[in-house]
């Protein structure tokens, strides 16, 4: 994207509202995906592997 805007001809302004549009979205979801992180992990009905698994879980979504 930084490219395209050293050249305004190559990004026209339906493709920049569509992207718009997609990081907004995916920002949502990754919002969403980490507080179902943070309400699992101090649930302490987890088994150990149930646990690891919401660790792992975790470090995903914050990577993104």
């Amino acid at each position: 994207m930084e490219r395209g805007l050293a050249r305004p001809y190559v990004l026209d302004d339906a493709t920049l509202a569509r992207m718009k549009t997609v990081f907004t979205q995916t920002a949502a979801v990754d919002e969403w995906c980490a507080g179902q992180g943070r309400r699992c992990a101090p649930s302490s009905g987890l088994t150990a592997d149930q646990r690891r698994g919401v660790e792992r879980y975790q470090a995903l979504v914050e990577c993104t």
